[in-house]
């Protein structure tokens, strides 16, 4: 770990512990991570687009496989894979151009509607954080304890 950290010049202390290695670890691991692909596609002239995972109003592909998941899941009677290719194959072929352009216009005003309200979604989340370790007592720490059958000794 220590290795690793030292060979992309990551500050680090020699007494931090496994775990805390491992948490800067992978605080900096997706800065390193190559693919071949993304070589070979430059060496062509072409840029990769990596879309956030778990946001499939992002990425036109996501709304397209869903259309195909519902039409083979609604015409899928048998239960075969012969059939689920069969049915997957034909929806697959059947999506047209126009379908596509709904997508990816779809998407499109998803991002630009999310677009910007980064600083607003970070203010809100900054409201959820409970800290836990506050020193100041309070009375309503108190009545908790005596709800919960606690008491101060």
């Amino acid at each position: 770990m220590i290795d690793w950290l030292k060979y992309r010049n990551i500050d680090h202390s020699g007494s931090m512990l496994k775990p805390q290695l491992y948490q800067l670890i992978l605080q900096n691991k997706a800065r390193f991570v190559e693919y071949k692909i993304d070589h070979l596609l430059q060496e062509h002239g072409h840029s990769v687009l990596r879309l956030p995972p778990y946001h499939p109003d992002f990425n036109p592909i996501e709304n397209i496989w869903a259309m195909v998941k519902g039409y083979v899941a609604k015409k899928n009677v048998s239960m075969n894979m012969d059939t689920i290719m069969r049915l997957t194959k034909e929806k697959v072929d059947a999506i047209t151009v126009q379908e596509w352009k709904n997508v990816c216009d779809r998407a499109g005003k998803e991002e630009k509607a999310f677009d910007g309200q980064d600083a607003a979604i970070d203010g809100l989340s900054e409201r959820f954080i409970i800290n836990t370790g506050s020193d100041e007592s309070s009375d309503d720490s108190e009545d908790e304890d005596a709800m919960s059958g606690e008491e101060e000794l």
